[in-house]
C-alpha cells in the first residue's frame, strides 16, 4: 500500500501561465513558495525557501483565474507527480509537480473563504495531456 498526497501552504510567486488541452480544458502552472527558518546549533537564524509548481485543471483552473493573485498566501491539496519530456535537442527533462485538486486562501475565515474549491474531476485528469 501507499499514499501519494501533497498538502502545502506556501505563497504564490509568479503570474499563472494558462495553457488548453487539446479538448480545450483549461490549464494553469504556477509556483509558490515554502519558507522555512530554524535556530541551527550555534544559534545563527536559518531560513530556506523551497519552490513547488502547482498544476490546476479544468474549472478549478478558472476559479484559479478568478480568485489567486501573485505574493497571496494558499493551502493546496492532492498529488505529486513527475513529467518528463524530451526537448526538440533530444534532451531529456523532468518536472516534479504538485496536481491540485483543493485549495483555500490561508487566514480568511470560513466565512470569507468561499471560493475555496474542489474539483470533481479527479479522475478525468490525465498527466500525459498537460500542455506544459
Amino acid at each position: 500500500m501507499s499514499v501519494n498526497k501533497a498538502i502545502l501552504l506556501g505563497n504564490v510567486t509568479a503570474d499563472f501561465e494558462k495553457k488548453t488541452t487539446e479538448s480545450w480544458k483549461s490549464v494553469w502552472s504556477v509556483w509558490i513558495a515554502l519558507n522555512e527558518s530554524w535556530v541551527d546549533k550555534h544559534g545563527v537564524k536559518q531560513e530556506k525557501v523551497e519552490f513547488v509548481n502547482l498544476v490546476v485543471w479544468w474549472k478549478l483552473a478558472d476559479t484559479f483565474e478568478t480568485y489567486v493573485k501573485k505574493w497571496q498566501k494558499i493551502y493546496v491539496e492532492w498529488k505529486i507527480v513527475t513529467r518528463n519530456w524530451e526537448t526538440n535537442e533530444g534532451e531529456k527533462k523532468y518536472r516534479t509537480e504538485v496536481l491540485v485538486n483543493r485549495f483555500e486562501f490561508a487566514g480568511w475565515s470560513k466565512q470569507e473563504n468561499q471560493t475555496s474549491q474542489r474539483s470533481s474531476q479527479d479522475d478525468e485528469i490525465n498527466v500525459e495531456d498537460l500542455p506544459f
